[in-house]
């Protein structure tokens, strides 16, 4: 990265932060946002054949919609996932979808593809950094945009779904999709541990070359569900010799380290852990990816 491109870089992220901040100290809009959303949502349900079938148009009304559209197990989608999973379009969405985030199935046991759609990830790419510049409104500066963001996630290397062939659709860990899919600017300036670790799949393996990566670099942000996190620390801090006796925590060896983003289960157990783990003055920041 040059220079240049350092500074304008980091010029933009104070500039975001100042609007979000601004934006945010503004009377809530909550109830207008999601009267807004749901209208867009509907509109492109109107276009598939689920919702042909359903009886949707895209100027329904919420209560209608609530009766046509009942909630329902993951077996009445899985016909329909299926369709699209061979490459069918305008299925459950508009278009074709060809990535699918993989679920254990806890109720039933059974392997279950979720559709992860080109609109899903552009979703996933604004909330995202929308969620990056609420910590950075709540903080009151851009210092965390200095450094390296740490993602422990599911491997980028996806599996060919057999069955969907000829069509290519590809199956795996939800966040090694999103990872995947990082805008270039992100991979630039921020991700860790880089497109080569991410798309290991044996979790020790990857622990190992992402110590081996990242214990000397300008880390400020780590984001992942905190066992993993916990994991990575116990790793690092049993490891890592810097010539000055053993570290107390992740902030001797990072110095810039200021956030944990984290979610996926209930924070309260792993509190104390965390603390001492990262150190004293780490914020938490916590999202809720859905």
């Amino acid at each position: 990265m040059t220079a240049l491109s350092q500074r304008l870089f980091h010029a933009g992220a104070d500039l975001l932060t100042f609007r979000t901040a601004r934006r945010l100290r503004r009377p809530s809009g909550a109830v207008a946002h999601q009267k807004q959303t749901w209208r867009g949502l509907v509109r492109q349900f109107a276009k598939t054949k689920y919702g042909h079938d359903s009886g949707l148009d895209r100027k329904i009304n919420y209560e209608r919609f609530r009766t046509r559209v009942p909630l329902q197990a993951y077996e009445h989608a899985q016909p329909w996932i299926e369709r699209m999973k061979r490459g069918e379009a305008d299925v459950l969405w508009p278009g074709t979808c060809n990535y699918y985030a993989v679920s254990s199935g806890t109720a039933t046991g059974r392997t279950r593809h979720l559709p992860v759609t080109s609109a899903m990830i552009a979703h996933f790419r604004r909330a995202g950094a929308l969620s990056s510049l609420f910590y950075t409104s709540r903080t009151g500066h851009a210092r965390v945009f200095r450094g390296r963001h740490l993602i422990l996630g599911g491997s980028t290397s996806l599996d060919p779904i057999q069955e969907s062939r000829p069509f290519m659709a590809l199956a795996g860990d939800m966040s090694g999709i999103v990872a995947k899919q990082l805008p270039g600017w992100v991979e630039k300036h921020l991700y860790e541990p880089g497109r080569d670790i991410a798309r290991i799949t044996n979790w020790s393996e990857k622990i190992d070359a992402i110590v081996e990566r990242t214990w000397n670099r300008d880390i400020a942000l780590i984001a992942g569900i905190p066992n993993w996190v916990l994991e990575l620390a116990a790793q690092l801090l049993s490891r890592i010799d810097t010539g000055a006796g053993d570290l107390r925590n992740l902030q001797a060896l990072w110095p810039n380290l200021e956030c944990l983003v984290h979610g996926g289960v209930p924070i309260g157990p792993f509190t104390e852990p965390l603390r001492a783990a990262l150190g004293p003055t780490v914020n938490f920041h916590e999202v809720y990816p859905a």
